[in-house]
């Protein structure tokens, strides 16, 4: 597995990014589940099995180190022992980049285990206390709102047990993908070319990779789309009589989302912007059909082929007319 990353070339790079922060006290998310569970599993109609959740408040650097953790275990039963010449340093480093990024961005995040862990739901509260501060709200009701959008997303992978092995066999295809050559995507290209005769009609994922792998990552594109959407919709549809002041979090979260600094070059580069877009992609999905019927949200995530395809995404009605089986009127 040492072939695979390097914890602390990961480590270095991050911090290269990254403020130095101190470790916060745990103790206070207990509450926070005990009142949001209840919101999320009627929202979502299912449990959350409060009983065995694991819930952890870090600072930014822990949450780092957690999931560089995390990643070293799925990267070494994803990836080849063996990697060529700088590989490791290159991965390592990028890893870090991006989870030092992050860092300062995320507030919350569920964690399914997909290397067979248990599940834990981590919460950065250096930065919940930023967008309090932003939103002019108190700490609690503005964690509080953060928990709901993550225990969403724990909701959403124990009442569907299909997901975790799903996403491991995604990710591990195109791990296994990923060693194509360059003739192979100099090829493919070519191919691509013929076949559209135009570089405007070209789609670059489809251009530059084998179909097998284009199709694992645009099917890993759609399931995060949904996870993060649905999670977005739920916590954007709280009752206000539980959080007076969601139009204040609201407009301070997606202000945040949207800042930018001295790393915003490195940040698009990384992928923020697309998590953004991810968003609100999946937000304005779940909207749409849930206003189309009650309930009908429920049916997203019941199987694998329930999963939206990619055009689905931004036309709800042909995911309604496939999946429920006649059309239904969407508002």
């Amino acid at each position: 597995m040492a072939s695979v990353l390097s914890k602390s070339i990961a480590v270095r790079a991050a911090r290269l990014v990254t403020r130095p922060s101190k470790a916060v006290d745990a103790e206070a998310m207990v509450p926070l589940v005990l009142s949001a569970a209840p919101l999320v599993e009627q929202a979502v109609g299912s449990s959350i099995e409060i009983e065995s959740i694991r819930v952890r408040n870090l600072s930014r650097w822990e949450w780092i180190d957690s999931n560089i953790d995390s990643y070293f275990r799925l990267m070494g039963q994803v990836l080849p022992e063996k990697s060529p010449i700088g590989a490791v340093e290159l991965n390592s480093a990028s890893l870090g980049l991006a989870l030092g990024i992050f860092s300062t961005r995320v507030m919350g995040q569920y964690d399914p285990g997909l290397t067979g862990t248990p599940g834990i739901l981590w919460m950065v509260e250096e930065n919940i206390a930023e967008l309090a501060k932003a939103a002019g709200v108190g700490m609690r009701e503005t964690s509080l709102w953060v928990m709901i959008h993550e225990l969403t997303h724990r909701a959403q992978f124990v009442g569907n047990p299909w997901l975790v092995p799903e996403l491991f066999s995604l990710i591990k295809g195109v791990a296994a993908g990923s060693a194509i050559s360059f003739l192979d995507v100099v090829a493919n290209l070519v191919d691509a070319l013929v076949k559209f005769r135009s570089l405007r009609a070209l789609d670059p994922l489809a251009a530059f990779l084998p179909p097998d792998l284009h199709d694992r990552l645009e099917r890993i594109t759609s399931i995060m789309t949904v996870l993060e959407g649905q999670a977005e919709w739920v916590m954007r549809s709280i009752d206000r009589s539980v959080l007076p002041n969601i139009e204040l979090l609201e407009q301070a979260v997606d202000r945040r989302r949207q800042r930018s600094g001295t790393s915003q070059l490195l940040s698009g580069a990384l992928g923020v912007g697309a998590k953004q877009r991810q968003y609100r992609r999946g937000y304005d999905f779940f909207r749409m059909v849930a206003s189309a019927r009650p309930g009908l949200d429920r049916l997203v995530l019941r199987s694998a082929a329930s999963i939206p395809l990619p055009s689905e995404l931004d036309e709800p009605s042909a995911w309604i007319r496939r999946v429920v089986g006649n059309a239904v009127e969407l508002a």
